[in-house]
């Protein structure tokens, strides 16, 4: 209930994508995974940035994710316009998110400039204050070698390289 009524305040009228965030940068193939959750019923996925359809258990097969790299793999569950009326479609798409995942649930929309912003919503971890959800903690959040732990500005290396960097440009 508090991430439903969180989301319908802070989005009303955007166009939201719901969806259940199965791997966050992680490796492996999923292959079986995706094969599970097909069989149940679930067809859309947005992989590693781009978004699928798949129409049989070949088409799941045929993908072939390298097993060494890393994934980013969410279950698109429902695509709509954040309004009132729509409040009982969103609770079903929060709690179906939590059930696939373990208690974690992915928005995205467009912002104005048409670039993706992507909010994810624990049903543990959440500061009930200001609606900031957390990722389960684990090390790779933490290192400086991971994607998801590096700094922003320097990547990880330490050090930001280019004029443009230090004069802050």
């Amino acid at each position: 209930q508090t991430v439903t009524r969180l989301v319908m305040s802070h989005y009303v009228g955007r166009d939201i994508t719901w969806a259940a965030p199965l791997a966050i940068e992680r490796k492996g193939e999923f292959t079986q995974q995706l094969l599970t959750l097909f069989e149940k019923g679930f067809h859309r996925y947005k992989i590693d940035g781009t978004v699928h359809r798949f129409e049989s258990r070949e088409d799941i097969e045929s993908l072939r994710l390298t097993k060494t790299h890393r994934h980013s793999i969410d279950v698109i569950l429902d695509r709509f316009t954040v309004v009132e009326d729509e409040r009982v479609r969103a609770q079903e798409a929060i709690e179906k998110a939590f059930a696939l995942t373990q208690g974690f649930c992915k928005i995205s929309y467009l912002d104005s400039e048409g670039v993706e912003q992507v909010e994810l919503y624990a049903a543990n971890r959440i500061c009930i204050g200001c609606g900031r959800s957390f990722p389960e903690l684990e090390p790779r959040l933490f290192s400086f070698n991971s994607p998801l732990g590096a700094c922003s500005a320097c990547h990880g290396l330490g050090f930001v390289q280019g004029w443009a960097a230090v004069f802050g440009f």
